[in-house]
């Protein structure tokens, strides 16, 4: 974590992050070079065990039997010295609070996994700066240091005269289980990070091994850049050695996926990290700059040539057929000047075997797709959804080797023509007896460049074959297998404004052809869809043909893509143009057909849809057509809707009986993709929807119609239904979710009347969406069933890669779905029942309708750790959840919803939001609703985890209630039973950290305002109050005094809205301490010693502050803050002569004095803190409306000057208004934050003994009397402060606490006299001359002011006492 955060720094940090990652690169300079080194069994150490006590790292240590038993357990499963198994339990307990063996195990995987992504790290940091190149390590000192370590370890020699670390990290990947295999791999390990189960020990070992392949690959190209010629024969080694472990792991895995669909995510990722490095080592490229000779070294190594010429024997994969291919370049390179590959055949033969090398097909690919390596590139390794979950940097590192490869092939293939077009099997001789389709390799080589442009478009100016090599491909069109592939690659180049443009233009004017071909063409697409509109028109044809279909398909999402990347200002001049395109080449009868039609372009995406084309036509038909309606213009949406809605996609159910099923989308999607299990049309046909709503906020006519589709076709049979590709079925589910959450959008319920004769529920899509959930209906059930994955599943599925990520968006739209409905559910079902007999369904609120289960599952995707967005839309249904079942805790303690046993599963759930609160407080990441990049939002879910342990006790739910659950309160022993142990991970461990580490981080006054409301509310309560005593005396000394340090420090600026935080936090820490004392106050010694403990951090430790020469002790910095928070008046609405008439006229002053809230039909609302506040939304739409009234009355010119000053006071008030409503909030918070001072005041001064007495008063060092007037004093001066302002109602508390305190001077002073100390003058112990004169004269200005009749009873009660304890003491 350390390293992380000092690399995040960037290329130019503070000289303390260089300096301190420098010493942090030393320390581990040793662990990185013998990666995972760690110390093997011992007997000698065995024996030590048994005498129960042994010396660790942590000094002398005793053991039990038990203890004893689990080190050695530990011991014989990891093959571990068993010291240091002592430790990891040691460690364990200290993590965990348990001595656990399966917490002990995933501390040390996770030390393993940790080692290797920190020296990654340092890799990745060089080489995301490679292409820079000197530049960057110039100008940064960080960059500097680190290129240099990483530089150092790599060039490590061993004894063996091998390259110490790539060679060490190979041997580790060859070891595979080098921590024992067996049994164990399934075991479930607990992460000490997270305190939870977060998969096997197999998986850990899988993405530690992926981690060493991904620091082999970046640790070769760093050591392929620097090297010199000297170092050949390292570089060499390297290269067979990888080499080497790529041939066994390759032919391991055919075996391993011979019974199997593919290989897992894991041995893929090894695989292609492996063969990239060999790649880039054999290969030119710009970005390392690999020295010539040391690649020709290697080509001439005769160990390398005989392990190339077993392979060239016959390659069954892939990634060895690239390698194969690189080395056959290299070859060519070294040994045929010139390129003349027919003349060096022996040289070409590497080549040749690549290329003909026939690799198996992809799962779920046509047995008759194409199987060269290019292809297999493509499709097997950057098509993937392994490669597409990787990170962005490392995708560029691994398309830029791999596009080098294609560069040097291709730049060899351009030297010899004639060679050329044989490899490139354009020439009809090469392959002949080789099965190979003609051009089938140029194909490949297209489809390649297109995947490699997808990952990073930059790459393509680097290829200088490309243009001719696009253009090879134009001349060759009636083979599909070179015209497919290059409308590919146009729809990569395509991407930006500036590549949409370019391609765009190109198919508008393509060039001539010269041998006769037809390149592509807009003019070309629309010809075919006008041709096949006009031949199934006269029915000329009964289908269209599958290849046919695939090269229209090709285009139209061409066509798409480009709209798509469009600049939004020129799509409706690209429109235009694709309107008046020149059809010269349709036969005369088809064309006519087109200008019947208008030559729109729309037209024949939607006319074919009846047709009998492929599904998947169908379904790139319906993409282009989206594509013509972007989401910024809303009058293309309506052109779009005009098409669908006349199209009739979704006809119209018979009524006469009949049980045809008409042919519509619905027939399409039961009778033809249900059947194929293949649902492309169908998904295209919902994304269109989604388009068409976001981009136009009209409802349609026919949307009810679409939401039935939608609600009862497609997402009903959902989860029941086969697919080939299980990633369709959660794109389908998203695309279904979204949908019925845009149809919800903006809609609201309070504002449909359902008395009005011309509302036809059935026919509005909002209210169809809502009765379906608030009656349980089909879309309701399978909505459920979706969110029934549950959070293990989802899990497993995200570990598995294949459909893990669509699968949380599907989630993701479930629960947002939820949460739309659960926000007008209740005001719905209401006006449902009310309509009557009409709708016999009996509607209920959104809960009533969950079982059990659900209701676990939702408040289980708190543990999806993966997902921030789930996690907080879990945690907003739970808030609801809390609110509206009274018997919640009894729900999720029942038998049958947990999945484990009760108290596991219990367990489970607790460190579930422990994780969460600490994942959102010390690595907080955006969890807006938009994903990926340029999010800004904040981490809000250490709010809402607070919020919800609040609510319990705000409302007093009767216990035990979900706050004592998710604390971790024992709720079978019984709460007031429960002992924390601040060891265990918990929401409370997890509260009491982030409080100690609060100075590091102040960017958190509002979580850390809930933390301590929840601890005074903990404390309050007679159930918990012994259990939060007990942890509040555990803790440090000055433990509170950190967190007052942050609010009394720095200085808050006037205008922060985290001022009332503050103010808040100092108190619900008054009145913890409060709390704390009145409990604690017996005659016990050890309570007292706790009570002085508390005061001495309120009164006797200064506090440093910047803002004043002296410290100060926290309460009279805390009455200083407050004072300081009301300097600022309250404000006043501005009075200007030239906009009263104008505020009259629209009533402001009648609205602002109005009391009534906004249910009441006034203006006010109250804040979940009991103030009443202006409602802002409602203040203004009335103004508006007044501001709308006279402008039409006075019949005002946009430009009057009379409707300036109009809109000038409605401003103005909106402005007040809000300044009112902070002022508000703010004195609220005061008066509380002087409720507990008084509290506190009359807890620790009233006892005639109080420990008070003792403490020494910062920052005097005076005691007792002294310590008393002075804070007696600091109340006057506050209460003569508000007294002169608006807020007199704050005097009142100030008047008791110096009335309290008074007293306690006055009871201390007799106590005195009674012990018989009589009084000669002034003692040291009572009162000085000056500080009585200043108190005097605090407490005469305040009687001289006007204040009600209590605050003067209070002041004449504090004089008297104040007299009679002088003339006690002389």
């Amino acid at each position: 974590r350390e390293l992380r955060r000092l690399l995040a720094a960037g290329l130019q940090p503070d000289p303390q992050t260089v300096a301190d990652l420098r010493s942090l690169m030393q320390q581990f300079r040793l662990d990185f070079l013998n990666a995972l080194d760690f110390p093997p069994k011992n007997p000698e150490a065995r024996r030590h065990l048994s005498d129960k006590e042994i010396f660790t790292s942590q000094g002398k240590t005793e053991l039990s039997e038990a203890d004893v038993q689990k080190a050695i357990a530990l011991s014989d499963q990891l093959d571990l010295n068993e010291v240091y198994c002592v430790e990891l339990l040691q460690t364990s307990y200290l993590e965990t609070g348990r001595v656990s063996v399966e917490a002990a195990t995933g501390i040390y995987l996770e030390e393993r996994l940790s080692l290797v992504e920190s020296l990654f790290k340092l890799f990745e940091f060089q080489m995301l700066y490679a292409k820079e190149g000197e530049r960057a390590v110039a100008r940064s000192e960080l960059l500097k240091d680190v290129s240099s370590f990483n530089l150092g370890i790599l060039s490590e020699v061993s004894q063996d005269n091998k390259s110490a670390l790539l060679q060490r990290l190979l041997t580790l990947m060859r070891k595979e289980s080098a921590v024992g295999g067996g049994p164990l791999g399934s075991q479930e390990v607990v992460s000490y990070q997270y305190g939870s189960i977060v998969g096997s020990k197999a998986h850990f070992l899988q993405q530690e091994q992926v981690w060493l392949s991904r620091c082999f690959f970046y640790g070769t190209m760093i050591a392929n850049a620097s090297f010199k010629i000297d170092r050949a024969s390292l570089f060499c080694d390297n290269v067979q050695s990888a080499l080497s472990l790529l041939v066994d792991k390759c032919k391991a895995s055919e075996e391993e996926s011979a019974g199997k669909a593919s290989s897992g995510q894991a041995t893929l990722q090894q695989l292609y990290y492996l063969c990239f490095a060999i790649v880039a080592s054999l290969t030119p490229s710009d970005s390392a700059s690999l020295q010539s000779n040391l690649r020709h070294e290697a080509g001439k190594d005769a160990v390398l040539r005989d392990q190339m010429d077993s392979i060239a024997e016959g390659v069954s994969s892939g990634l060895l057929g690239l390698v194969l291919l690189a080395w056959g370049v290299l070859q060519v390179e070294l040994h045929c000047t010139g390129g003349n590959l027919a003349q060096n055949p022996k040289w070409a033969a590497y080549l040749r075997a690549a290329l003909k090398a026939k690799i198996p097909p992809q799962p779920g690919k046509p047995v008759d797709a194409p199987s060269d390596v290019f292809w297999y590139t493509a499709e097997g390794i950057f098509g993937s959804v392994t490669f597409g979950d990787e990170a962005p940097d490392m995708k560029d590192a691994c398309a830029n080797v791999v596009h080098s490869t294609v560069v040097y092939f291709l730049q060899w293939v351009e030297k010899d023509a004639q060679s050329g077009s044989m490899l490139l099997g354009t020439s009809s001789t090469y392959y002949q007896d080789d099965h190979v389709q003609m051009g089938q390799v140029l194909g490949s080589v297209l489809t390649l460049l297109a995947s490699l442009y997808r990952v990073d478009l930059d790459l393509h100016v680097k290829c200088a074959a490309l243009n001719p090599l696009m253009h090879h491909g134009a001349e060759r069109q009636p083979e599909s297998s070179t015209f497919v592939p290059l409308l590919d690659l146009y729809t990569s180049l395509a991407t930006g404004t500036r590549g949409a443009t370019y391609i765009f233009n190109k198919l508008l004017n393509p060039s001539p052809s010269v041998m006769g071909g037809s390149p592509p063409s807009w003019s070309g697409l629309y010809a075919a869809l006008w041709e096949y509109c006009s031949l199934f028109k006269q029915e000329e044809i009964p289908a269209m043909k599958e290849d046919e279909a695939t090269t229209l398909a090709a285009y139209l999402e061409l066509l798409a893509h480009v709209l798509e990347n469009g600049s939004p200002g020129d799509i409706p001049q690209w429109l235009g143009q694709l309107q008046s395109l020149d059809l010269q080449i349709l036969a005369p009868h088809h064309r006519d057909f087109a200008h019947d039609n208008g030559y729109r372009p729309l037209f024949p995406l939607f006319f074919l849809q009846q047709q009998a084309i492929p599904a998947k036509l169908k379904g790139a038909l319906l993409i282009a057509a989206r594509s013509f309606a972007p989401i910024s213009n809303a009058s293309l949406a309506e052109q779009v809707w005009k098409f669908l809605e006349s199209s009739r996609l979704l006809a119209d159910i018979p009524k006469d009986g009949s049980t045809s099923m008409p042919i519509d989308i619905r027939y399409q999607l039961a009778e033809v993709e249900a059947r194929a299990e293949e649902y492309s049309s169908t998904l295209a046909f919902l994304k269109l929807l989604n388009r068409l709503l976001m981009s136009s906020q009209t409802f349609h006519t026919m949307l009810h119609s679409y939401v039935r589709f939608v609600r009862e076709s497609v997402l009903a049979p959902l989860m029941s239904r086969g697919y080939k590709d299980k990633e369709q079925k959660w794109d389908l589910a998203r695309e279904c979710l979204t949908f019925l959450e845009l149809t919800l959008q903006g809609f609201n319920i309070d504002e449909v009347d359902m008395e009005d004769g011309k509302l036809v529920l059935d026919r509005v899509a909002p209210l169809q969406t809502l009765q379906d959930f608030l009656s349980r209906g089909p879309g309701c059930q399978a909505i459920i069933t979706i969110i029934q994955t549950g959070v293990n599943q989802l899990i497993e599925e995200k570990h598995a890669g294949v459909s893990g990520y669509k699968a949380e968006l599907a989630i993701e739209s479930a629960l947002n779905l939820l949460m739309s409905v659960f926000q007008r559910d209740v005001t719905a079902a209401n006006k449902f029942n009310q309509v009557g007999p009409t709708y016999a369904r009996s509607y209920k609120s959104m809960e009533k309708h969950m079982q059990h289960r659900d209701i676990w599952t939702i408040l289980g995707y708190v543990r999806y750790h993966f997902s921030p967005t789930i996690q907080v839309l879990a945690l907003q249904i739970a808030q609801i959840l809390e609110e509206r079942i009274p018997e919640l805790v009894s729900i999720l303690l029942s038998p049958q919803v947990a999945e484990s046993s009760g108290s596991k599963s219990t367990q489970q759930l607790v460190h579930a939001f422990a994780e969460c609160l600490q994942d959102s407080l010390f690595k907080p990441v955006s969890t807006g609703g938009a994903r990926g990049p340029g999010t800004a939002d904040e981490d809000t879910r250490a709010a809402l985890i607070l919020n919800l342990l609040l609510r319990p006790l705000a409302a007093k739910r009767q216990g035990p209630n979900l706050t004592h659950l998710l604390l971790g309160f024992n709720l079978e022993a019984g709460i007031s039973n429960t002992h924390i142990d601040i060891m265990s991970f918990s929401p409370l461990q997890v509260i009491t950290e982030a409080l100690y580490q609060f100075k590091c981080h102040s960017h958190w006054p509002r979580e850390v305002e809930q933390m301590l409301r929840l601890l005074s509310g903990l404390l309050s309560d007679p159930a918990t109050s012994g259990a939060t005593l007990e942890l509040i005396r555990s803790l440090e000394n000055n433990y509170f005094m950190d967190v007052l340090h942050v609010a009394l420090i720095h200085p808050i600026p006037h205008g922060s809205p985290d001022r009332i935080y503050y103010i808040w936090q100092i108190k619900w820490i008054l009145q913890i301490h409060a709390t704390a004392l009145h409990r604690s106050l017996s005659e016990v010694q050890q309570d007292k010693e706790d009570c002085g403990k508390l005061l001495r951090g309120l009164i006797g430790d200064a506090v440093k502050s910047e803002a004043a020469t002296l410290p100060y002790c926290a309460i009279l910095m805390a009455l200083q803050l407050c004072k300081d928070a009301l300097r600022h008046e309250k404000p006043a609405l501005k009075q200007d002569m030239r906009l009263i008439h104008l505020q009259r006229q629209m009533q402001v002053n009648l609205l602002l004095s109005a009391p009534e809230l906004v249910s009441e039909g006034g203006v006010r609302a109250m804040t979940d803190r009991g103030v009443v506040v202006y409602h802002i939304p409602t203040l203004g739409g009335i103004l508006a409306r007044f501001f709308k009234d006279l402008e039409v009355n006075c019949g005002w010119s946009i430009d009057s000057e009379e409707r300036m000053r109009a809109n000038e006071v409605l401003q103005e008030t909106l402005r007040y208004a809000q300044s009112h409503n902070a002022f508000s909030q703010i004195a609220h918070a005061i008066q509380e934050f002087l409720s507990s001072w008084e509290q506190l005041v009359s807890v620790a001064f009233s006892r005639h003994d109080s420990i008070a007495m003792e403490i020494q008063l910062a920052p005097t060092g005076c005691t007792g009397f002294q310590s008393l007037l002075a804070l007696a004093t600091a109340s006057l001066e506050g209460l003569s402060f508000v007294s002169s302002t608006s807020n007199a109602h704050l005097s009142q508390p100030l008047a008791r606490v110096t009335n309290v305190l008074m007293a306690s001077v006055l009871k201390h002073t007799k106590d005195v006299v009674a012990a018989g100390g009589l009084y000669q003058g002034i003692s040291s112990d009572t009162l000085d001359v000056q500080s009585c004169h200043k108190f005097f004269t605090v407490l005469v200005n305040c009687l001289s002011k006007p204040s009600d009749k209590a605050v003067r009873q209070h002041l004449y009660g504090s004089l008297i006492f104040f007299l009679l304890h002088t003339k006690g003491t002389k």
